[in-house]
């Protein structure tokens, strides 16, 4: 008997059979379950891990003050294709809602997954992305972005949960060493004008 996981085994079976790719998604199902709510718990998890989250722009802290940052939910689905229209139609016809939270003990908020402007829109560019404003208190505010299921039960979408910290970059094109280094320099650049009293 194997000591590893069903998720590392299945991980190392890919790895075997197909070494340039990898697994995002595992769905352990209960009692080698094949029942319709087996399966559609399992086309709930696919639908949620399809998603992911993108920080719109660093957060900038002031005095330790809660900022809002624009949390942005994009699609793994090519733009442009009959596969993320048909993905979106099923979340706008259904009125399917994604609910999201900063940290354990916020409110937890809700917001149709793709409402009918971001749906013209995708009509129109091809594209989707649906913009969430969260307040969070510094760059380790852990975010939680469900979508809910027929089941009843939300599956969160594939990067989360996540630190705000863990998206910095995501979106931006700026990676986490490049933003550090920014930070720095404009550090040492207020230190400078300080310097400069008129």
């Amino acid at each position: 008997m194997s000591s590893l996981s069903f998720e590392e085994l299945m991980r190392k079976e890919c790895e075997r059979f197909w070494p340039t790719s990898k697994i995002d998604t595992v769905v352990d199902l209960p009692n080698g379950g094949h029942d319709d709510k087996a399966l559609a718990y399992v086309a709930e998890t696919l639908m949620a891990s399809s998603l992911y989250v993108e920080l719109e722009r660093a957060p900038q802290f002031y005095d330790n003050s809660p900022v809002v940052v624009e949390l942005i939910v994009k699609c793994r689905l090519p733009s442009s294709t009959a596969a993320l229209a048909d993905f979106l139609g099923k979340l706008y016809s259904r009125k399917a809602r994604l609910f999201y939270r900063v940290d354990k003990n916020a409110i937890t908020s809700s917001v149709l997954a793709c409402p009918y402007n971001v749906w013209a829109e995708m009509k129109r560019s091809g594209k989707f992305s649906l913009s969430l404003p969260v307040q969070i208190d510094s760059e380790r505010a852990v975010v939680d972005i469900q979508l809910d299921g027929e089941s009843g039960q939300g599956q969160s979408i594939s990067n989360c949960p996540c630190k705000i910290s863990d998206l910095v970059g995501t979106s931006t094109g700026i990676t986490e060493p490049q933003a550090q280094k920014t930070k720095a320099t404009l550090e040492l650049l207020e230190t400078e004008l300080a310097s400069f009293q008129i």
